[in-house]
């Protein structure tokens, strides 16, 4: 399960509407396959909307699924499912303009809720993280454009954690056809693909469109794509 949970932690290596029922119509690609050292491997479905609608994965000799179930075009929860029983999942809440107001943990051990705020031109600036009610950091971002350049960490105890980022020109993130405009948001998948990372510089492959096949860190793999 804690597998399933990474999904989403995996991929931040790699116009918004308010509209609950607009329809993707930008054409790009979309993942088809994932592959990582953690999760294994993850095969895409999308549904009529254009955005995910299962993950499935096999690890360890057990089935996964993560199941995203939506209304209209907002994606309002995901269900993680272990050979066919419900083992965790994510509640998400939107704000009066659309943009996800807070996400929720639900079956497992702690519950975690995190709070996020949006300046006036609804770009995201802020995260809290709770565990069990009980808050456990504060996040704050800067931008280039669309792309998270430093987010800093300030935990609970006081101490800070600043992650400062770099971005390959011309790239694609590979989640930019895949998830919604919100969950993007969230996530801070932004226009391209993150090179560095404070001291750690990505080794990047690309397809002839400019979407990463292959993302390393020195000699360790850490995930390939492929697309539809």
């Amino acid at each position: 399960m804690k597998k399933l949970i990474l999904f989403a932690a995996l991929a931040a290596f790699a116009s918004c509407s308010s509209d609950d029922n607009s329809i993707v119509t930008e054409q790009g690609l979309k993942i088809k396959k994932q592959t990582n050292s953690i999760s294994g491997e993850m095969n895409y479905f999308y549904g009529s909307n254009g955005f995910i609608s299962e993950i499935r994965s096999f690890q360890d000799g057990l089935n996964y699924i993560a199941k995203y179930n939506y209304n209209g075009n907002k994606l309002i929860n995901k269900r993680y499912y272990s050979d066919n029983q419900m083992v965790g999942g994510l509640d998400l809440k939107y704000n009066e303009s659309g943009f996800i107001s807070q996400t929720v943990t639900i079956i497992e051990e702690p519950t975690v809720k995190i709070d996020y705020t949006y300046n006036s031109e609804n770009i995201l600036i802020e995260s809290k993280l709770y565990s069990n009610d009980y808050l456990t950091y504060t996040a704050n971002y800067q931008y280039s454009g669309n792309n998270c350049t430093k987010r800093i960490i300030t935990y609970a105890d006081g101490s800070i954690m600043n992650t400062e980022y770099q971005f390959e020109a011309n790239s694609v993130n590979p989640y930019k056809f895949s998830e919604t405009p919100e969950i993007r948001k969230i996530y801070l998948w932004g226009d391209n693909m993150v090179k560095k990372e404070n001291e750690f510089e990505y080794q990047i492959e690309y397809n002839n469109k400019r979407y990463p096949v292959k993302m390393s860190l020195g000699s360790k793999v850490l995930g390939t794509f492929s697309y539809q």
